[in-house]
């Protein structure tokens, strides 16, 4: 054989997953220019040159009689096609092998892939979420298969919430898509726990906002009652949603009326809530003082 001029790629490295050594290792040749083996030892280095990963083991081999056989070539990163470049010094030469395909490795956790969202209270989320079962380097297993399962934990604000719908979900090809998934209760900011043993569980935040209003609710009660004189105390009224949440968006007008005895309101009847709240100003009552008397809110 003559000088070394070139590198050939005899045997690509194949069947490769993330962070696990390729089934088939590269054998790369140092050759002349008629293509024989020369009696090069020179150490072949293995880089990436296209795709996102990194080589983890076996990126280097010295050869033998020209020869490099590489033993536990093992790359990690995003499932997809790579270029290798392999490469030595002296002389410097350089081959590609390309359209090397790696695929997903053992999986290790679950994942997000659309998260939930649009919870209102007491109605399936708008968008419902999917989760996937995936390798420690974020990609999709699709050969895993298992039954994920959802939880929803106390909201910051100390409020508790019921979860309803489907769940758990049998995965399809590493995924599992939720339907009608609802949460009804306090309006706060729950945790969504996705899980399937034996893999690291996700978690995501959902905000829960009011339903459609439903009923009113003291937040103030009138006091202070003085024949023929202002409550020395005004109401204060809260739209509500059937759990008690305040719908904070109503402009409701909110009415009061007096019952109990020869007696009778005096000021303005009305208030229009605001942000959900409707605050009476000058409210009074005037009449007989012996019977208790009832104040009813309407709207």
């Amino acid at each position: 054989a003559g000088a070394a001029t070139q590198l050939i790629v005899t045997t690509g490295a194949g069947t490769c997953q993330s962070r696990i050594a390729c089934t088939t290792q590269p054998v790369v040749k140092i050759a002349d220019a008629s293509g024989n083996a020369t009696t090069s030892t020179q150490t072949v280095t293995a880089t990436i040159t296209s795709g996102t990963g990194t080589i983890t083991a076996g990126g280097t081999k010295a050869a033998v009689n020209g020869v490099a056989t590489f033993s536990g070539f093992t790359l990690r990163g995003t499932a997809g096609n790579f270029t290798i470049q392999f490469a030595i010094s002296s002389p410097s030469l350089n081959v590609n092998q390309s359209g090397l395909t790696l695929t997903a490795g053992t999986a290790t956790k679950l994942l997000i892939e659309t998260a939930a969202s649009g919870a209102v209270n007491r109605s399936a989320f708008t968008t419902q979420p999917s989760v996937f079962i995936a390798d420690a380097d974020d990609n999709k297993v699709t050969s895993a298969a298992g039954s994920i399962a959802v939880a929803v934990s106390s909201g910051v604000l100390g409020k508790s919430a019921t979860l309803s719908g489907t769940s758990p979900v049998a995965s399809s090809s590493g995924k599992a898509t939720f339907s009608g998934l609802t949460l009804t209760g306090g309006a706060d900011t729950y945790s969504l726990t996705y899980s399937l043993s034996p893999y690291t569980s996700v978690i995501q935040d959902i905000v829960v906002t009011p339903a459609a209003a439903s009923k009113l609710a003291i937040k103030v009660a009138a006091s202070g009652f003085v024949n023929r004189a202002n409550f020395t105390t005004q109401p204060q009224i809260e739209v509500q949603d059937a759990d008690g949440n305040l719908v904070s968006n109503s402009s409701a007008i909110i009415s009061v009326g007096i019952s109990g005895g020869t007696i009778a309101l005096s000021g303005t009847t009305t208030a229009t809530a605001v942000n959900g709240v409707a605050t009476f100003a000058d409210l009074g009552k005037y009449g007989t003082i012996a019977t208790a008397k009832t104040l009813t809110y309407s709207s």
